[in-house]
């Protein structure tokens, strides 16, 4: 994986990562808290996000896990699409 920003560079700031539980967000989750942010994982898998969450606290990061649906109304409810 290519560094997109030097080691460090988020000391201090907050980031919240939605689909942090698996994939990108996971990835992403984890490179910001090596860049020193203070990381928020979002994700309706409440299992994966703390697992997530785990290996951020293991290696040293901060992180909280919030679990949550952040998908549109349509999502939710198809049947309500175009509405």
């Amino acid at each position: 994986m290519s560094i997109l920003f030097s080691p460090k560079t988020l000391r201090g700031r907050i980031a919240l990562i939605t689909g942090a539980a698996s994939g990108i967000g996971q990835a992403v989750a984890m490179a910001f808290a090596r860049s020193g942010a203070n990381v928020a994982l979002v994700d309706i898998n409440s299992q994966a996000g703390t697992a997530a969450r785990d290996a951020i606290l293991s290696a040293a990061g901060r992180a909280v896990f919030v679990q949550a649906d952040v998908g549109t109304a349509a999502e939710r409810h198809p049947q309500h699409q175009g509405r």
